[in-house]
């Protein structure tokens, strides 16, 4: 494909239709561990923070913030593909887009911390 190509076929609207089962997944993935957490399920769901040697509230903490922000650019992806003037609130998408390399940083910084059974 040709970069004129690429550019007409990689539109905004195309781009939020692409990434919204990756915020659907973060919601429902990210919720799950959270209600878990929160109702003190026992299994995975329930007792990640021990992995990650954390306390059970900054576990908490660490997935509110992945659940608000998965559904708050869904909310904003969603209103641009309904057409909505979405040029005014660039600042709402550059806060996102902060907000997730955050995310992605503290999430890296979990997996070097995660201490398997054993």
């Amino acid at each position: 494909m040709s970069m004129v190509a690429m550019k007409k076929w990689l539109t905004p609207r195309t781009l939020s239709v692409l990434l919204f089962p990756i915020y659907i997944g973060l919601l429902l993935i990210h919720s799950w561990y959270l209600y878990g957490t929160l109702i003190g399920k026992g299994g995975i769901a329930g007792h990640s923070y021990i992995f990650y040697n954390l306390s059970k509230i900054q576990f908490e903490i660490y997935n509110a913030v992945i659940v608000s922000m998965a559904v708050g650019l869904i909310i904003l992806h969603s209103m641009l593909l309904t057409g909505k003037k979405m040029a005014k609130n660039i600042w709402l998408k550059s806060i996102f887009a902060v907000l997730l390399l955050i995310t992605l940083a503290i999430r890296i910084y979990m997996v070097i911390r995660y201490t398997g059974k054993g």
